[in-house]
């Protein structure tokens, strides 16, 4: 039997076995967000009917509301796993934009999209709130 691969346990940062399960990830999410964006279609078509009823057709048109913001958040975090493949592709995934240092293992593996280790991101997080 073949030992599953865990990255923490990599003594090499963004070793190739690294890479390939953060690329299967990333991939695995993308293919999730195009699975939902698919049943988000169907959704739609489904609540198209008209309803004659004031109350009803206002319902409607607010969860055919909350369907689009729904909908502009996925596409969104699409985009941003296509540029984190774009990185993994590049060579410099897992490595900070703005110091250039490690991300770190445990944060990318909550959010393997991550562009910034943590101390930039807390940085980047606290100049928009203090900049509002």
């Amino acid at each position: 039997m073949g030992r599953k691969y865990h990255p923490l346990k990599d003594p090499k940062y963004m070793s190739t076995s690294m890479k390939s399960f953060f690329r299967k990830k990333l991939k695995a999410q993308l293919n999730d967000l195009h699975r939902r964006c698919l049943a988000f279609g169907k959704t739609l078509e489904e609540d198209s009917i008209k309803e004659p009823d004031f109350v009803d057709q206002s319902s409607l048109n607010q969860l055919r509301s909350d369907h689009l913001a729904y909908n502009k958040h996925e596409l969104q975090h699409r985009y941003e796993i296509e540029l984190a493949l774009q990185r993994l592709y590049n060579g410099n995934y897992g490595y900070c934009l703005a110091t250039g240092e490690p991300i770190g293992v445990q944060r990318l593996l909550a959010e393997p999209c991550a562009k910034y280790c943590l101390e930039a991101q807390i940085s980047r997080e606290n100049l928009k709130y203090f900049h509002r």
